[in-house]
């Protein structure tokens, strides 16, 4: 019964906790937005002919792991920003970088076995049961190349897109006591890299999506799918709760959906507008 109850105190925990970071996360989103939204209007509009120019962008997005990844975590997401160059041609130049956040890790029970005691209980510094949650947390940062093909949209910088990219992954498990007022020194500072499952690595992505370049410059985003491949090795080498070595390759597949908003800054050179 108590370990029952104490499950799902820490389950409790564990949902209030992310869903309330993130809805805070989604709302600082959505006022950055809104911000710099207000503070374009009046500028130039879109142009009926292709404008190159920068789009400066504020993403997020929801991810579903697969094969190693998903052995080791849920579904995930991720908030970050980048920018975008678009040329005469729409051809697509970018470079992005975004912190990647999870709630569900599988390793979850073998790591409080790691850090129990006898009588499979965890204790925090005041000799009191201790409550331990564990997050998935990462970033992933890299370039995109690609194509924009006006002719599937509403104006000439509108329309179905498709872009390759690459670059770095990082991904680990996060631990922390549930209270701020327990310490539970199995977790903190040196010994919490012995559990943290640490990988780096590469990894590659395609995505294919819409992107809307609004008259107004008010409702700019980008929306797509998008694959992303990449491998990884744990950097610690280790992992204590276990007691077994962990140098093989990681081969992390996500599938996804990206919700992008930009605001653009086209080149003031082209003087030809477009009109609804």
């Amino acid at each position: 019964m108590i370990e029952l109850m104490y499950s799902l105190k820490q389950e409790k925990i564990r949902s209030t906790r992310f869903l309330v970071y993130f809805c805070v996360m989604i709302r600082l989103l959505f006022a950055v937005m809104l911000f710099t939204s207000l503070s374009l209007v009046g500028q130039v509009n879109v142009r009926d002919s292709v404008s190159p120019g920068w789009m400066i962008n504020i993403r997020t997005g929801m991810l579903f792991p697969q094969m190693d990844l998903g052995d080791a975590f849920g579904e995930s997401y991720t908030i970050g920003v980048g920018a975008f160059y678009k040329d005469e041609n729409n051809w697509l130049y970018g470079v992005n970088g975004d912190f990647w956040f999870g709630s569900t890790v599988y390793a979850h029970e073998s790591i409080l076995n790691g850090i129990s005691n006898n009588n499979g209980n965890v204790m925090d510094h005041f000799g009191n049961f201790g409550n331990v949650l564990t997050y998935q947390r990462g970033w992933l940062i890299g370039g995109d190349f690609g194509k924009l093909f006006h002719q599937w949209g509403g104006n000439a910088n509108s329309g179905v897109f498709m872009t390759l990219g690459g670059g770095f992954m990082q991904h680990r498990v996060r631990l922390e006591s549930a209270s701020r007022n327990s310490i539970v020194y199995q977790i903190e500072a040196e010994y919490q890299r012995g559990y943290d499952r640490l990988n780096l690595g590469w990894m590659s992505r395609f995505n294919i999506g819409y992107l809307n370049a609004h008259t107004g410059k008010t409702l700019n985003f980008m929306i797509a799918a998008e694959i992303m491949y990449g491998q990884t090795t744990n950097v610690r080498g280790y992992n204590w709760d276990t007691g077994m070595e962990d140098t093989g390759i990681n081969h992390n597949l996500t599938i996804g959906l990206r919700f992008t908003w930009f605001f653009p800054i086209y080149d003031k050179n082209f003087q030809t507008f477009f009109y609804n």
